[in-house]
């Protein structure tokens, strides 16, 4: 099963096995093995395995391909679906200081 912490909500979304939730996840389908921090904010996204998003980070409309770790401040607010990844996260996102 999966673990939703005391900070954890989820509205309108799959979550597979082995996946811990401590922050809001909306409309949005979690693979498994995926931690998903405090503060964070998913919405309209797909997370594929053992992804693991940081805290305060957020994603709307977007696609994290497998194995990616999401750094702390992290956001990427699409009006397009996007496919991200370890080589082009930083050109089509950015971390708040």
């Amino acid at each position: 099963p999966h673990i939703v912490l005391e900070d954890g909500i989820i509205k309108k979304s799959v979550i597979a096995d082995g996946s811990i939730i401590d922050g809001t996840i909306i409309h949005s389908t979690v693979g498994y093995q995926v931690v998903v921090m405090k503060n964070a904010h998913i919405e309209n996204c797909v997370l594929l395995p053992q992804v693991f998003i940081s805290e305060n980070v957020r994603l709307k409309n977007v696609i994290v391909n497998k194995g990616v770790m999401i750094p702390e401040n992290y956001a990427l607010i699409a009006d397009e679906v996007i496919v991200i990844d370890s080589s082009n996260m930083m050109e089509v996102g950015g971390v708040d200081e």
